[in-house]
């Protein structure tokens, strides 16, 4: 399992999922199940507990995302695409992909700040426009992007290993495990696809107060959906 350039990703994930579960996992069940705001505490605990939300949220999601195109070059015929899923490659782009990340979302880490009209919350602050911009930004990053890549890597490794299944020969150790791991990322990908989307269209509407006003029952599917995200990004993926 080790020998195979996938299994980097799938580690790295958990480990980001573990870092998760014991921070930002239990900031949103004290906020959202018991009223115990933790982040509008202080102005810094509003901008790093944003910051690192957005950050790890993004890196969950884009190593499974990672994960399928890696899939896919290992599964190819062609040699020079199958030489891109080795484990120094793999471990570089892991390296990079985090770094990218994390000088992206500074921008979150800039302009988060409480908000004291009413109520006190911590949120994106400026003015409608940016705060819509900036919404329909993480709706095309946390949603659109990452599922239409999942969806078009997945069907592309599918296409793939289809003339191995062809084949009546005994499948060797290491066919056999890329077939596992093959199946482990298109199961994790419909899972993540399932419970991302719901909250990614509702933070959308809510984005825009103009075209959809928001009733009590709206924003109590928001918080089940807020729920179930955490959930699928906490949950370490073995």
């Amino acid at each position: 399992m080790r020998k195979q350039a996938c299994s980097l990703y799938f580690i790295t994930l958990s480990i980001i999922n573990l870092i998760y579960s014991p921070t930002i996992l239990v900031v949103s069940l004290l906020s959202d199940g018991y009223q115990i705001k933790l982040n509008i505490r202080s102005l810094i605990a509003c901008n790093l507990i944003t910051y690192f939300g957005t950050l790890l949220s993004a890196l969950s999601l884009y190593f499974i995302v990672f994960a399928s195109i890696n899939r896919w070059c290992a599964s190819s015929s062609n040699t020079q695409r199958r030489n891109l899923s080795n484990v120094r490659t793999t471990k570089w782009l892991i390296f990079m992909i985090i770094i990218f990340f994390s000088l992206l979302f500074i921008i979150s880490l800039v302009t988060t700040g409480l908000n004291t009209d009413n109520t006190t919350n911590c949120g994106i602050q400026g003015n409608e426009v940016f705060v819509q911009v900036y919404s329909i930004f993480q709706f095309i990053l946390f949603s659109c992007l990452p599922s239409f890549l999942m969806l078009l890597f997945g069907c592309m490794t599918i296409y793939n290993i289809q003339p191995y299944r062809r084949m009546a020969l005994t499948l060797s150790n290491n066919r056999r495990t890329e077939n596992q791991l093959i199946r482990m990322l298109l199961v994790q990908v419909g899972v993540q696809l399932l419970l991302i989307l719901p909250l990614s269209a509702v933070n959308l509407l809510l984005s825009f107060p103009n075209i959809y006003q928001p009733t009590a029952n709206f924003y109590s599917c928001y918080f089940i959906c807020r729920v179930i995200f955490h959930m699928s990004i906490a949950t370490p993926f073995f």
